[in-house]
């Protein structure tokens, strides 16, 4: 995907830049016109979350991964995200951590600053995948997606809740054994 000189790598910043941007209508509608310039690599759902109205992306990235570690047709990568996002707990705890775009240093950082936090590892047992998820203010990116049985590394700005299989959620990342935290790396 390249959209307004932003690469997919690069989809944190063009997410944050432009949702500063517009109002929350707007940026749907902005989001909307990205998806129809690049269908096969952007794809957008408008989607309630814990009540709230937000935007879910994937970007060419996490398709990419999907091929690679997952083998879920496109179909069932989207349900998989939508049924993890609609589940109120996990979808609280990826929207409760939003990232946004800081003028001053052109950076992507997170909102509470004290939390550090800038993405979420959902370790699902019931799929048998950890998704990765970033939250802006009204949008929610699947960053990218790994296979339960292979360790997960965790940068520090990166919490976990863990989906078990009698759907019980665990929310503190040490007492989930599929992840593990990566020493001194950070996003961006």
């Amino acid at each position: 995907m390249y959209i307004h000189e932003f690469n997919d790598q690069q989809l944190s910043r063009f997410l944050t830049i432009n949702e500063s941007r517009y109002t929350k209508k707007d940026f749907f509608a902005f989001l909307c016109r990205c998806q129809d310039n690049d269908k096969r690599n952007f794809w957008l759902r408008c989607m309630s979350i814990a009540g709230i109205s937000y935007a879910l992306v994937i970007g060419e990235h996490f398709n990419k991964r999907v091929k690679e570690r997952a083998w879920l047709s496109v179909q069932q990568q989207r349900d998989l995200i939508v049924n993890l996002l609609e589940d109120d707990l996990i979808g609280s705890v990826v929207t409760s951590n939003p990232v946004m775009y800081e003028d001053e240093t052109k950076k992507v950082i997170p909102y509470c600053t004290d939390s550090g936090i800038m993405a979420t590892a959902v370790v699902d047992e019931v799929s048998g995948y950890i998704v990765l998820f970033e939250a802006g203010f009204t949008y929610v990116r699947g960053i990218t997606i790994w296979t339960i049985g292979r360790p997960f590394g965790l940068r520090k700005d990166t919490t976990a809740v863990k989906r078990c299989k009698d759907y019980s959620i665990i929310n503190n990342p040490a007492d989930i054994p599929e992840v593990y935290y990566q020493r001194d790396k950070t996003r961006r």
